[in-house]
Parts: structure tokens; C-alpha cells; sequence
């Protein structure tokens, strides 16, 4: 398992890192996957939901998944989760909810 973290405190980590390893176990995945989890400004998010939802407006998470597949190291390189820091209290929320999307779990 491996996080990489962008622009998220130092003292938040933890309980997210621990809260993705419980989720991936409960789906089956190794500890053989990484993920790139980034806190961006209200401005920065609403940009990215128009771009690739079409939606003019900031919301608390996006989820870029990257690929199904095992990269030629054997890690799944799961994709990138970003977060609205306006959010940044629901840090470990939002995170898991990114997370979930980018292993195949939708809602509607």
C-alpha cells in the first residue's frame, strides 16, 4: 500500500492510510496498490467538475481511476482522489469515498 499525499497535513494521514487498508482487505485487494489523495482549493475543484463532469460548481470529492490492471512493478496503480479543502474535515470520509470509486464501487 502506498498514499501519496498533496497538500494533507501530516497529522491526518494515519487514520486514512488505516481506513484504506481496512477497506481494500474488505474488497479483496492486496496491500500491492497505490493512490495519489490531494487537498486543492474551492476554484481549482470547480474547474476540474466542469471539465470532466460538465457540472459549473465545486464539489467535496472527484475520483480519477487509472488503471484495472498491474503495472510491470505488480502494483496496481489505482488512480487519483481529489478533495475540496473546504472539506478537509471530512478528510477520512471523502478519502474512503474516493477510494471505493476507484476500485469499481458506484452509487447512484
Amino acid at each position: 500500500m502506498r498514499i501519496i499525499w498533496s497538500g494533507v497535513e501530516p497529522a491526518a494521514r494515519q487514520a486514512v492510510s488505516e481506513q484504506l487498508k481496512k477497506v481494500a482487505l474488505q474488497h479483496g485487494l492486496g496491500g500491492n496498490w497505490q493512490v495519489e489523495i490531494s487537498l486543492i482549493g474551492r476554484k481549482k475543484m470547480s474547474q476540474l467538475n466542469q471539465r470532466f463532469r460538465g457540472q459549473e460548481r465545486a464539489t467535496d470529492v472527484l475520483s480519477f481511476p487509472l488503471s484495472r490492471e498491474l503495472d510491470p512493478e505488480g502494483v496496481w496503480r489505482l488512480g487519483d482522489i481529489v478533495i475540496n479543502r473546504d472539506y478537509k474535515e471530512q478528510l477520512l470520509e471523502l478519502s474512503v469515498h474516493g477510494f471505493l470509486h476507484l476500485i469499481g464501487v458506484h452509487h447512484q
